[in-house]
């Protein structure tokens, strides 16, 4: 039986970052991210210093994914593969939700430093949906988070991000994966996201950095492209959003 759910605490989930390599930070970023209970948050939000620009932002991100891929491979023996990467200026405010993908990933989301104001949510619905002995996805079918009887069900599972800091770089890794929870074939856990932004100002940009991860067999060819990996790098262009 598990205990009610409480918010979680910043130092919960935030790593604030001075003078260390992304593979320092990884383990405890992988346990946080991709949890299979809910023992952990299930997100992690990594605070850079100023002195990282864009391209150096995205270059952290990759060092950082293929350090958990080396963590990933030795726990279950898969390795960690990106299935988008993307660059795009967000200023809507989005509704809780889960990004497409497969049963098992996680976003890893790089913002830069931005003058617009957001308040970022975290919803765990997969223990919702344990706590009340269904799937997932047939939470989500049942109490839908775009209307208010699936809000008022989900508000009691959410954090505010209270350590989310506009003004510096930002790594945001957040589970989004949709498996049932099971103690004899464990698989990540994820949560419902949500950013909401009062202010939108097309003067200026809010840039996201968006990547989606998944986990696959070894020496597999699955995945993004290493020509569109490449462009996302090294790319300063963004796409619609």
């Amino acid at each position: 039986m598990l205990d009610s759910f409480s918010p979680w605490p910043e130092e919960a989930y935030t790593i604030w970052l001075e003078g260390c390599h992304a593979s320092q930070i990884a383990e405890t970023a992988y346990e946080r991210t991709c949890r299979t209970d809910y023992s952990e948050p299930g997100f992690c939000l990594i605070q850079l210093d100023r002195s990282y620009d864009s391209r150096t932002l995205r270059q952290f991100m990759l060092q950082l994914k293929d350090a958990m891929s080396q963590l990933h491979l030795s726990k279950r023996g898969e390795q960690l593969r990106y299935l988008s990467a993307t660059r795009f200026d967000q200023q809507n405010t989005t509704k809780p939700h889960v990004d497409g993908g497969p049963e098992e990933c996680f976003l890893m989301l790089g913002y830069e430093p931005t003058s617009i104001k957001s308040q970022m949510q975290l919803i765990d619905y997969t223990r919702c949906a344990f706590e009340r002995d269904l799937t997932p996805n047939d939470l989500l079918h049942q109490f839908n988070p775009m209307y208010a009887n699936g809000a008022e069900i989900l508000a009691p599972y959410t954090t505010k991000v209270s350590s989310f800091a506009e003004d510096k770089n930002q790594v945001f890794c957040i589970n989004n994966s949709t498996a049932t929870f099971s103690s004899s074939r464990p698989a990540w856990q994820g949560l419902l996201h949500s950013a909401t932004i009062n202010e939108p100002d097309l003067s200026q940009r809010r840039v996201i950095n968006s990547t989606l991860i998944g986990s696959f067999p070894i020496n597999t060819d699955q995945g993004l492209s290493n020509e569109k990996l490449s462009n996302f790098l090294q790319s300063d262009s963004l796409a619609e959003y």
